[in-house]
């Protein structure tokens, strides 16, 4: 997810993951669905984050990159709560699977109640600090980025 190179820039590119940056500074409406962003309509990234995303979803990220598992303000114990916005519509799906090491991928929660388009709150867990791949999907688009995992 760094957009200044580095080795998670460089397997991104590797595995076809597109760079968060190639919209950086742009705030219009393909900048929201194809890259980074502020904004996108009732869905607003706050100081220290920025909104990643697709014509199908969107997701509110850490500028650095890192998720902190510990971070009172976006954590839970081996997780972390993550905003989305979904555009298609449908049930939302997360996955991960570590980069650097061998690990078991935990569960998402991806909780009801939220209907099948727009915001969505989900926790994101994690077995072990590292670099993690995540996907999530809905109505048949995903959208992949890798993080930091910071150790607790």
């Amino acid at each position: 997810m760094r957009s200044r190179g580095g080795r998670h820039a460089k397997r991104n590119a590797e595995r076809g993951v597109p760079s968060h940056d190639s919209a950086a500074g742009r705030d219009d409406a393909s900048a929201n669905r194809r890259g980074r962003s502020k904004s996108v309509s009732g869905f607003h990234a706050g100081s220290g984050s920025f909104l990643y995303g697709n014509d199908g979803l969107i997701v509110l990220l850490p500028n650095d990159g890192t998720f902190r598992p510990s971070d009172v303000q976006r954590g839970l114990p081996g997780g972390i709560k993550l905003g989305w916005w979904r555009i298609a519509h449908g049930d939302l799906t997360i996955t991960t699977r570590r980069l650097d090491a061998v690990s078991t991928p935990l569960p998402a929660d991806v909780p009801s109640g939220y209907g099948d388009v727009g915001f969505q709150a989900t926790g994101v867990n994690f077995e072990a600090a590292g670099c993690w791949q995540v996907v999530g999907a809905v109505g048949g688009q995903t959208l992949t980025f890798v993080v930091r995992v910071a150790p607790e």
